[in-house]
């Protein structure tokens, strides 16, 4: 009576083992795929921090353009204005 208890105790004890090794299992292979996509993720924002820096300079370079030909045109005004008195 007493093996048959402590079988019974011992094919519990590897049941409640190998359900752990299986959470733990799935567990991990969860952290691998959260893993690669953090990976992917941080690469994404790497991209997209570069594009934008490159977004900024064109921007800027844009902005002084702009400012260039206003002045010129401003210039031109005044010119045509004069012609006109």
């Amino acid at each position: 009576m007493r093996l048959r208890i402590q079988h019974s105790r011992l094919q519990e004890a590897e049941a409640k083992a190998a359900a752990a090794e299986e959470r733990e299992r799935s567990i991990n292979e969860r952290l691998s795929q959260t893993l690669s996509r953090i990976n992917v993720l941080e690469a994404q924002v790497s991209c997209l921090r570069a594009e934008q820096t490159q977004l900024s300079k064109t921007l800027e370079k844009e902005r002084q353009r702009a400012a260039e030909i206003r002045q010129e045109y401003l210039a031109a005004k005044e010119e045509a204005k004069q012609f006109k008195v």
